[in-house]
């Protein structure tokens, strides 16, 4: 768990201009409407390609 922290921090920078790009909708949602929303993390040690827009069509489901 501590490799995660470390990894995380040391590109936090990083990490941040993804979630405020990938989160530019849920934002305007909470802004205007006061709409409530989540981010989910995933960590894997091993390079796999993750389809974030696979994951967006998961949570319209739910």
């Amino acid at each position: 768990m501590l490799q995660v922290i470390a990894e995380i921090r040391k590109n936090e920078h990083q990490y941040m201009e993804v979630l405020k790009e990938e989160g530019k909708e849920f934002f305007y949602r909470k802004e205007r409407y006061g709409s409530e929303f989540s981010f989910i993390a995933i960590y894997c040690e091993c390079k796999i390609a993750i389809d974030f827009n696979e994951l967006k069509k998961i949570k319209k489901y739910r």
